[in-house]
């Protein structure tokens, strides 16, 4: 019976059927939690007054829930009024206690015939209709669970109850499915739903879109926390700069139904930075997790890279990429008249140096496209000429013929069959101009 009282009325401290009671207060909540309304003040009355307030709570008893007064106030009152009179007085507001109970059941839960708390609940499909009312979804399947499965019927329920609700198991499932289960167990066990919450859950939380680098600077890095299956608290999401402990300014705008929370930042420095959402101060699931930050505006060359190269001779230069945070580098070298990538190589030197050679098999230009986390690098792509020396030829036939100092030379230089250039050879200068070849 005291466990039915604590379930009835989880905020009033009562430990006995004897001095607990003598005050009156303890009845007059009793009455007041089994019909609302009638003694809302019972908080503050006067323990001192526990004649005056016993008989109050004796009066609104009989008037109001049908229960005989079979102990008199005054005895009531008495300190050493023995356990059975107070045990044997309080049974009789099981029954008017069963009723409105009930009335609660067929109102949460009206497609479920439920007329008692015996019978009615030994195939476990009216407790998981009754935990799945509480969170949608719990018991999805509710309505069709087999009737034959009644233990693990009520196994389930009663597992994800306690889980999921904060609900005890104040009876094992198997007693659950006995027809003559003690009524009033079931009745303090249901009892406890009429104040259960969902129970957030910190594992239950997800974080959604939360990328694994981010560039640094003024950009947002976005993402959702999905505490939908999770239960009411308080989220709050953590951003530290690893190096030195250096926390990030978070924006957090959160549902009307607190079920989702979007999150913004900015990280303003490259480096390694520490992302941890918590849910009632514990963390979710997956996190704490890292965030790598990159700038790829900051790699740099170690030495200009060429405008004009060789063919068939290999190309190398050398990246540094020390103040571009964590991250990848790649490197794509193309032919744009072909649209053929070239085949390239790339090597990590060190820890902040990179090595990069090819070698072009085709005249003309090129391209070389570097990017840093899928970042291009400043100035990228590049556009390379390459040129082959073995293909210009000088020609002029035997109408040259050497003439004196101050005096114009002229001949042809023929490149890949393409132009002609016509160059006038003054003294130890070369001067001439470029024309379409016919």
């Amino acid at each position: 019976m005291l466990d039915w009282l604590h379930a009835l009325m989880p905020e009033v401290p009562v430990a006995n059927f004897t001095t607990d009671w003598n005050s009156g207060i303890v009845l007059c909540s009793l009455v007041d939690h089994i019909q609302p309304g009638l003694c809302t003040n019972y908080e503050s009355l006067n323990p001192n007054d526990g004649e005056t307030n016993c008989t109050l709570g004796v009066d609104l008893a009989e008037k109001h829930l049908k229960v005989p007064p079979v102990v008199d106030p005054v005895d009531l009152a008495n300190p050493l009024i023995d356990e059975l009179s107070i045990m044997t007085y309080l049974s009789f507001f099981c029954d008017p206690y069963a009723a409105n109970l009930l009335a609660w059941l067929q109102h949460k839960l009206p497609d479920v015939p439920i007329k008692n708390f015996t019978t009615d609940w030994n195939n476990g499909l009216a407790l998981a209709a009754l935990v799945d009312s509480m969170s949608p979804g719990l018991i999805p399947n509710h309505a069709s669970l087999p009737k034959s499965r009644a233990l693990q019927n009520c196994t389930t329920a009663m597992d994800l109850a306690e889980e999921r609700l904060g609900v005890a198991k104040l009876l094992s499932p198997a007693d659950l499915t006995d027809p003559k289960v003690d009524q009033l167990l079931v009745m303090t066990y249901v009892t406890q739903y009429q104040t259960a919450t969902l129970q957030a859950l910190a594992k239950q939380c997800r974080a959604v879109g939360l990328p694994l680098s981010a560039r640094a600077g003024n950009v947002p890095v976005k993402f959702r926390i999905d505490a939908s299956g999770s239960g009411t608290g308080k989220v709050d999401a953590y951003i530290t700069r690893q190096k030195d402990g250096t926390s990030v300014s978070v924006s957090m705008i959160t549902s009307e139904d607190e079920k989702m929370h979007d999150v913004s930042f900015c990280v303003e420095d490259v480096g390694v930075y520490e992302v941890d959402v918590k849910l009632n101060d514990d963390s979710i699931a997956g996190m704490p997790r890292e965030l790598s930050a990159y700038d790829a505006s900051k790699v740099i060359f170690v030495a200009p890279l060429a405008q004009v190269i060789f063919v068939n001779e290999t190309c190398q230069f050398s990246i540094d990429v020390s103040k571009a945070g964590p991250g990848s580098l790649e490197m794509e070298v193309v032919d744009p008249e072909t649209s053929l990538a070239l085949k390239a190589d790339l090597q990590e030197v060190g820890d902040a140096n990179y090595e990069a050679t090819f070698t072009p098999t085709v005249v003309g230009k090129i391209s070389v496209r570097l990017s840093w986390e899928g970042d291009s690098i400043p100035g990228s792509p590049f556009g390379i000429s390459v040129c082959d020396p073995t293909k210009v030829r000088a020609y002029g036939g035997a109408s040259m013929r050497r003439r004196q100092n101050g005096s114009a030379h002229f001949f042809q230089c023929i490149y890949r069959g393409r132009r002609r250039r016509e160059v006038g050879r003054r003294g130890n200068r070369l001067s001439g101009g470029d024309k379409e070849s016919g």
